[in-house]
């Protein structure tokens, strides 16, 4: 029986320790859920990023930041044009596409000024005038020319070319002061002609060209209008000519887009001078020897989108 006691002591004890144990158990784990760890304390702070070095966002287009969307612009920087509107309108094409077609040195610029019959045709490179802080360059070419007032000769033309501003992805603005020897009346005026260039959507550029007649000696108002008459006219001859050559790659692009889209197979023409081709992918470079005296008199559109394919 007294053994039975001290077992059932003995028990006890051990149950009480046993006890003892699971409360001070028990006490360690409610006090580690309680402190709060060193990492954790970290883990609450703010996460610092890392920005990168400035040079990474260097550009010349615009700066925006990744998730916010690109905000075109409706108009030029300009805040007046000239009196004299010679063209408006949209191409599919990008800004800087469009500069370098009309400002650029490549075929389509060559084949645009043989057209218009350019010859002796020099031009400077794109270089900083520091007393100005723009870039310009000029130009020199000779034009034959036949007039009934008076007669046939040759003008020789100086072209200076003024780059105001320049924002890779969004806008231009080039000013050209045109200056002719040669002929007639010739030293009494210079032509100014502003080209403004804006790209209004991810794919459309805006270009409107304007100008104006500065006088450098005084005229009699009849030989004024004969002069405005003239220099107008020609310029629109001009424009109107590269603009048509401006709206053939427009609409090539709109072209490649939609066989993109539907996957269309361009039908093959009847020209002789038209293969069965493939049109290349809408993000290659679109050509820039174009020559539309190679397209036959009443082929169709889709014959002229083939033909300026075929000279890429």
């Amino acid at each position: 029986m007294a053994f039975s006691l001290k077992r059932r002591s003995r028990s006890k004890s051990q149950a009480l320790l046993v006890d003892n144990e699971q409360s001070k158990s028990l006490g360690e784990v409610l006090h580690r859920s309680t402190k709060t760890k060193k990492k954790d304390k970290n883990s609450l702070r703010p996460k610092e990023t890392l920005a990168p070095p400035n040079d990474a966002f260097q550009s010349n287009g615009p700066l925006i930041a990744a998730d916010q969307p690109f905000l075109y612009r409706n108009r030029c920087p300009c805040e007046t044009h000239h009196e004299k509107e010679l063209i408006e309108r949209n191409y599919e094409i990008t800004v800087d596409k469009l500069f370098d077609l009309i400002f650029g040195s490549n075929e389509f610029v060559r084949t645009y000024r043989q057209a218009q019959r350019f010859y002796d045709d020099t031009a400077t490179e794109w270089t900083k005038n520091p007393a100005t802080n723009y870039r310009e360059r000029m130009l020199n070419y000779k034009v034959p020319y036949e007039s009934t007032f008076i007669g046939k000769g040759t003008i020789c033309t100086r072209e200076r070319q003024i780059l105001f501003h320049e924002v890779s992805g969004s806008h231009y603005m080039v000013e050209t002061e045109v200056s002719n020897e040669g002929v007639k009346f010739s030293d009494t005026f210079s032509l100014t002609i502003r080209f403004c260039l804006v790209q209004t959507s991810i794919s459309t550029t805006k270009l409107c060209v304007t100008a104006h007649i500065v006088y450098n000696k005084p005229v009699m108002g009849f030989i004024k209008q004969i002069i405005e008459r003239n220099a107008y006219s020609a310029s629109l001859e001009g424009l109107k000519d590269l603009n048509n050559r401006l709206d053939l790659i427009s609409n090539f692009k709109i072209e490649q887009r939609r066989l993109s889209r539907n996957e269309t197979i361009v039908p093959v023409s009847t020209t002789e001078n038209v293969r069965r081709m493939s049109l290349p992918s809408p993000s290659d470079d679109l050509p820039v020897p174009l020559i539309l005296n190679d397209v036959p008199a009443g082929s169709t559109t889709s014959d002229k989108l083939i033909c300026v394919a075929l000279f890429l």
